[in-house]
């Protein structure tokens, strides 16, 4: 098998956000058959509470303790940016920059205290962004206010888990952002400096260019500059009867089935992530990950769990094929 043989970190959220109904009962389900997966490292989960509320401590303990787990603060981020455009760690605006600072410290609150009580470090990483979405009618952000924060956050003990920023699709004049966050060039330059990590998540570097090598330039970027630490398929499409144009709804793995759910126009197929698991074949430090969010919104928890079972397949075969064309080049050497 290749470096990451200890499997792939899923962002099981999205694949059940939309299930309805949901109760704890479906939740406890979902979540005991994904334990019996063996494809899993663990799971990427939403920190979306408000600061002012408390999180039910009893979601946290009926997760499995032998997995690992990325939080991530992006929903709770585009919650944010609802009610507040200026709301970001880039923001310019005071505010809206604190805002977005107590959040964070609120999940490190919680990263902390559910590492006392089970003993280890569960949480691997903790993936930040680089919000507000520019382009709006007196927002500002910049390199130099996420700078700030990220000195800020940087300072504070984090109890073994990794800061990370995930890249976003960037802002482009006369292009709908779906996020519309900073550059990657200005996050690298932050990751280098203050010894942080970068995440790419594959559908949203193809959403920036509105192409799919965009994705492969930016996997190759922070890998060059020594800082890449994740990488995230999920995918977009074109003109998609489920998926619709260009959105960040994380859209399957396109493969070759005839499930309900496949998309149609979906930029991700398997000879995508086999390219950009070749770029990172060698790069053991980096995460690597899986989010899909099968439509149409109709689906059950079995087979929204079919999908994400059928996914994790197929990227894994991917994987040990790339292990044993690397074994066997090392063997003709």
């Amino acid at each position: 098998m290749s470096k990451h043989a200890e499997g792939v970190f899923l962002g099981a959220y999205a694949a059940y956000a939309s299930l309805e109904p949901r109760t704890r009962f479906t939740e406890r389900d979902f979540l005991h058959a994904l334990q019996t997966n063996p494809r899993l490292r663990g799971l990427e989960l939403p920190f979306v509470q408000d600061i002012h509320e408390e999180e039910p401590h009893d979601f946290l303990q009926r997760l499995p303790q032998n997995w690992e787990y990325v939080w991530t603060l992006l929903p709770g981020t585009m919650q944010a940016l609802q009610k507040s455009p200026h709301y970001g760690l880039a923001s310019c605006d005071k505010a809206g920059q604190k805002a977005a600072l107590d959040r964070c410290e609120l999940a490190r609150l919680r990263i902390v205290d559910w590492h006392q009580q089970a003993g280890r470090t569960l949480v691997r990483a903790v993936h930040l962004h680089s919000a507000p979405t520019r382009g709006g009618k007196g927002v500002d952000s910049d390199a130099g206010a996420l700078r700030s924060a990220l000195e800020t956050l940087s300072a504070r003990d984090w109890a073994g888990a990794k800061l990370i920023l995930e890249h976003c699709d960037a802002y482009r004049s006369g292009q709908t952002p779906r996020k519309g966050f900073l550059e990657l060039d200005d996050e690298i330059a932050l990751a280098r400096d203050l010894k942080l990590g970068i995440s790419i998540n594959w559908g949203r570097s193809v959403l920036e260019g509105r192409s799919i090598e965009t994705a492969e330039q930016h996997i190759l970027k922070a890998k060059q500059a020594g800082v890449l630490q994740g990488l995230f398929f999920s995918g977009t499409a074109v003109q998609d009867p489920l998926y619709g144009d260009w959105q960040d709804n994380h859209a399957p793995i396109r493969l070759d089935d005839s499930a309900e759910w496949q998309p149609q126009q979906g930029l991700l197929g398997l000879t995508e992530v086999k390219h950009a698991l070749a770029l990172v074949q060698d790069e053991a430090q980096v995460m690597l990950g899986l989010k899909v969010q099968p439509f149409p919104v109709s689906l059950t928890w079995h087979q929204r769990l079919a999908c994400v079972e059928g996914q994790l397949a197929a990227m894994r075969e991917l994987m040990r094929e790339q292990a044993g064309a690397a074994s066997l080049t090392l063997v003709k050497a």
